[in-house]
């Protein structure tokens, strides 16, 4: 199946699915739990200048969901890389969950900030770590 195929039957499975107006307010914590209690890998992000969902508040939802997990930090709060620029901070827990920020990104990351949101899902889909040092070959 290409690539199109595959995005289109995605589209096209989503819109059978029936959504209403008080999905916005269905809480993920417990769905996230089965996720991570299933060893598959959460990434949760947000733009550092966010208004719609401030990273302040996504951030301590991912601390607070850690500490129910008992997920001890396996990559502190620092600094991650986009080329030769910080593209944003990150932390890890437990070697399954990440919070990171996109540096410069509003609510919509991946238009704001098209390189660094790209840098962010390669990262994931590659179960790779987000660079925490600059590509000294892009200076």
């Amino acid at each position: 199946m290409d690539i199109w195929t595959s995005i289109l039957t995605s589209f096209f499975v989503a819109s059978l699915l029936n959504y209403n107006s008080s999905d916005g307010n269905t809480n993920m914590v417990p769905s996230l739990k089965r996720i991570l209690d299933h060893g598959i890998p959460v990434w949760i992000f947000s733009g550092d200048q966010d208004s719609v969902v401030p990273l302040l508040g996504s951030r301590t939802i991912v601390r607070e969901l850690a500490q129910d997990m008992k997920f001890k930090v396996t990559v502190p709060y620092g600094a991650w890389f986009n080329e030769d620029q910080v593209g944003g901070w990150a932390t890890e827990y437990g070697n399954l969950l990440t919070f990171a920020t996109v540096r410069g990104a509003s609510h919509m990351v991946s238009y704001a900030q098209p390189a660094r949101a790209l840098r962010l899902f390669q990262s994931f889909v590659n179960g790779q770590r987000l660079p925490d040092t600059a590509d000294p070959s892009s200076g």
